[in-house]
């Protein structure tokens, strides 16, 4: 495929995450997936390593895992646009990495078993039933699971409470925002061992708390 083939290909779908194809052809997504991926910490040498990538979406973190060395990929999403786009660049990139068409509330360690790596990055506010769904995460993770989570911060008296916060996305539906630590206390009960803040960013204020809550997204490591 010569180079405006492959423009041509790309141009077809609406993209979300930049991925590199070739030296000079990346996926026209506009997420920062390379900015996001330090943030992460993923390891550099994931040889001989099983991953699991929930909520795929194009595949950059199941691909970028497998470019690491990892033994064993599997990327799963519940959209019929993410995985049209995953095939297509499975297949420009020459990739094993494999696909499954599943959502995380439907994840059973029967089915896919144990991963030494599990990637759950922005998903969980998404979700209809979010707190379910860490105990599929927790099900699945034989080592590690490196998240991302959009949480509460709170200044002042109760900035180390364990509560939730409501709010409202842009289509007008609620949900809820966890507090650190009634995160790592939620994260304990589905069976994580350890939980470690290992950064955040995208801090914004709360809209209808008079400045008293903020909104940020947390990257977390919880160790079985």
């Amino acid at each position: 495929m010569n180079p405006t083939e492959l423009m041509d290909l790309l141009q077809r779908f609406k993209w979300y995450q930049r991925i590199r194809l070739t030296d000079e052809v990346y996926t026209p997504g506009s997420v920062e997936s390379e900015k996001r991926l330090r943030r992460i910490q993923l390891p550099q040498d994931l040889r001989g390593k099983s991953v699991l990538d929930i909520g795929c979406n194009e595949g950059f973190f199941a691909f970028e895992a497998e470019r690491r060395g990892a033994a064993y990929v599997l990327a799963i999403d519940s959209d019929v646009a993410a995985r049209k786009k995953f095939h297509v660049v499975k297949h420009l990139l020459k990739s094993n990495v494999e696909f499954l068409f599943l959502s995380v509330t439907d994840l059973d360690e029967r089915r896919v078993g144990r991963f030494d790596v599990t990637l759950f990055l922005s998903v969980f506010h998404h979700l209809k039933y979010p707190f379910g769904a860490l105990d599929r995460v927790a099900a699945v993770t034989g080592d590690v699971a490196i998240m991302e989570f959009c949480v509460a911060g709170v200044d002042g008296p109760d900035a180390d409470e364990s509560f939730l916060v409501r709010r409202l996305n842009e289509g007008g539906r609620r949900y809820l925002l966890p507090t650190r630590r009634f995160l790592v206390e939620t994260l304990e009960r589905s069976g994580f061992a350890k939980v470690d803040f290992i950064g955040s960013y995208w801090k914004k204020p709360l809209d209808g708390y008079a400045g008293r809550y903020f909104s940020e997204r947390a990257i977390v490591k919880a160790y079985r």
